[in-house]
């Protein structure tokens, strides 16, 4: 599923999870990119399979603060961290 919808903060986020674009507003800039180069995991955000491996990574490592959802919420905190895993 290609969904990109324009948010907020006036970029575009992609996929099912919404991974916000960077400054160029290309699809896997930004938080996607910045994940990457951490977790080593590559892909696109924009397929399920691979936002959902990325979004696991994330969650795992403390890292769940990044969706607004989650800030609204208030879930982030050390108590809210997926242990499964990476």
């Amino acid at each position: 599923m290609d969904q990109s919808e324009l948010d907020s903060n006036g970029r575009f986020s992609d996929g099912i999870l919404q991974f916000n674009r960077g400054p160029s507003n290309l699809p896997g800039s930004g938080t996607w990119s910045d994940f990457s180069q951490k977790s080593g995991i590559v892909g696109d955000p924009r397929i399920p399979a691979d936002a959902i491996r990325m979004t696991d990574w994330a969650i795992d490592h403390g890292l769940i603060g990044h969706w607004t959802c989650a800030s609204i919420l208030g879930v982030g905190g050390s108590e809210y961290v997926y242990k499964g895993s990476s």
